[in-house]
């Protein structure tokens, strides 16, 4: 998005994030809205109370003294009362909306369209989270309450000082044209600056996120002084960035105080002179130097407050950005009903699917595939033949350009995403495990009971090793499972697809990282959860499949051959020549990535 496109943006796009949460805490913005005009009547009373003290004192008014006593220690009590509610009220609301807000946010990015989160980078997205939010937050609160509270101190002051003397209200109020030209200029110059520096500090974020998960590969290709300079660059631009903020909010607090200093002792002068001729009393005077500070105090607080808005409107826009990201849809009319979904078992048919990751590139062309039920189908095939996509497809994690996926012969359009996804067990190639409990990464959120985890653990053969771990299942892993080898990783994922218990199942080269002897192990387990499962099993290694009953060779998104194993040896097609190659490197085809597939 262009400088040019989010200058003409950004009021909506605040309005819109804002206003909503807000609206939410009503209550606490109410009160800090009574506060503000409690905190507003006493600025006029004290000020009120210092001009009566002083005349009273130069006149040597004792008893009118001692009856003041007790009205300022009144008006003392009801202020230190009011600050403190306004403090109370002030982290109702700000941490509210930031919860809220963090919560809207997450929500949104669990439900984002797979071409949206493939494009979308980690590190900026957490930047979005933290340094964007932060921002926001420190704009809320009595910050906000002061947008108008600012305003409406400088008017009432104004009049109440035209009431003391109209001539310095006048000179006092000379200073308010030239700050909010200020405002403008300088507003327009920290908002811009303000995105370039938000969007820097994502890209920073994102290559630290990148430096954590790619340790092991930075270190193997000795690119320690590349990632360093690279990083380096990065902070050297936050750093400029940085100052030219500081520099245009310094150039701007700067402006404001010696408007104020200069309105003050013009005004200062000014009454000095009057008092001098007899037109104005001392404590007219005190009343007066006292709120044209509260009127001086509107132009420069708002300059600060206008600065931190500016601030906080261009990291409202770039989490705004997320937020009006499209969401995964339904796209059906109706759902399933719940006797067909607890079928035991499905048949799957890929119609005439046509798909694309890029406007006129497909991936699959007109591709036509029937998976019986109860049936073990392999698809084998090159890098980029378009295997994974197929798993994409059939997760609704992409939409076909043409053509359809049917489940028992109904599109699966007609399935709610939940129920869809309820019914496929999928073991990816390159295992995910969450930073938890083995027990956790196992379970997923699952209702299984402890007997059917552990036997599921068991047919995996990754029980003994859980048990031998310090806390057994309740061992912590770490993130992405760093403590674990990618064999146990794999038998992980394999017991998890067990306790799911589905009737689809997915296997994308599900013992790819286990050594022989465990992969026979696993092999055993496996075959007994294909039992009465329609499965579709994409195979790097030829020999794990040779037992399939059905084996659909891919080439360049169209099949170019099917048949058993045997069939196949006797055709001199591409399946055969696979076998000869000796094929057996794994080509990594997560469904997870945009450059598909294996």
């Amino acid at each position: 998005m262009t400088i040019k496109k989010f200058e003409s943006g950004i009021n909506r796009k605040v309005v819109v994030l804002i206003c909503p949460l807000i609206k939410k805490h009503w209550k606490a913005y109410s009160g800090l809205t009574i506060i503000m005009l409690i905190n507003l009547m006493l600025t006029l009373l004290i000020a009120a109370f210092f001009g009566r003290v002083m005349n009273a004192a130069v006149n040597s008014r004792l008893a009118e003294l001692t009856q003041l006593i007790p009205w300022g220690s009144g008006l003392l009590l009801v202020s230190i009362t009011a600050n403190y509610c306004n403090s109370c009220l002030q982290s109702a609301a700000v941490y509210g909306i930031e919860r809220d807000l963090k919560k809207m946010l997450y929500q949104h990015i669990l439900y984002l369209r797979a071409q949206c989160l493939t494009s979308l980078r980690s590190g900026d997205l957490l930047s979005r989270f933290s340094n964007d939010i932060n921002k926001i937050e420190n704009m809320l609160g009595s910050r906000l309450v002061d947008l108008v509270r600012m305003p409406l101190i400088y008017i009432t002051v104004f009049i109440y000082l035209l009431h003391i003397n109209i001539t310095l209200a006048l000179v006092s109020w000379l200073v308010a044209p030239i700050a909010v030209t200020a405002s403008s200029v300088f507003g327009f110059l920290i908002r811009r600056n303000s995105r370039m520096l938000n969007e820097v500090t994502g890209d920073n974020s994102q290559l630290i996120n990148e430096t954590l998960q790619g340790f092991f590969v930075i270190r193997s290709f000795v690119m320690e002084h590349l990632m360093l300079q690279r990083n380096t660059k990065q902070n050297d631009r936050i750093y400029h960035l940085q100052m030219k903020n500081a520099k245009l909010s310094g150039l701007y607090y700067v402006g404001g105080e010696i408007a104020g200093s200069l309105t003050l002792f013009v005004t200062l002068c000014l009454g000095a002179y009057f008092i001098s001729n007899g037109s104005m009393s001392v404590g007219a005077l005190v009343t007066f130097i006292t709120l044209i500070g509260h009127m001086v105090y509107p132009l420069t607080g708002a300059a600060g407050n206008w600065v931190n808005f500016q601030r906080a409107a261009a990291s409202a826009e770039r989490i705004q950005e997320i937020l009006d990201e499209p969401l995964e849809r339904e796209q059906s009319r109706w759902q399933v009903q719940s006797p067909f979904v607890h079928m035991p078992i499905y048949s799957l048919e890929f119609r005439d699917l046509t798909f694309g990751y890029d406007a006129g590139k497909p991936v699959l062309q007109h591709f036509n595939l029937k998976v019986p039920a109860d049936k073990k189908t392999a698809i084998v095939g090159l890098s980029g033949a378009g295997k994974t996509t197929l798993f994409s497809l059939l997760l609704r994690l992409y939409e076909p350009q043409e053509g359809m996926i049917l489940i028992n012969g109904l599109p699966i359009q007609s399935f709610s995403l939940k129920q869809l996804r309820t019914l496929i067990a999928h073991v990816p190639q390159e295992t995910f495990l969450f930073n938890g409990t083995v027990r956790e990464n196992l379970l997923l959120g699952s209702r299984a009971s402890e007997s059917e985890m552990i036997c599921a653990a068991r047919a995996a053969t990754i029980d003994p090793f859980i048990r031998s771990l310090p806390e057994g299942y309740d061992t912590v892993i770490g993130e992405r499972g760093m403590s674990l080898s990618g064999g146990q990783k794999q038998r992980i994922a394999i017991a998890r697809a067990l306790i799911k218990n589905a009737p689809l199942l997915l296997l994308d080269e599900a013992t790819s990282a286990l050594d022989n002897k465990t992969e026979a192990q696993v092999k055993v387990s496996l075959d007994r959860l294909m039992e009465k499962r329609t499965t579709l099993v994409i195979a790097h290694r030829l020999t794990t499949i040779q037992n399939a009953d059905h084996i659909v060779v891919m080439e360049k998104g169209r099949i170019v051959q099917e048949g058993t194993h045997h069939y196949l040896m006797m055709e001199s097609g591409l399946y055969r020549r696979l076998q000869q190659m000796g094929n057996t490197t794994p080509i990594l085809s997560s469904y997870g990535r945009r450059f598909d597939d294996a």
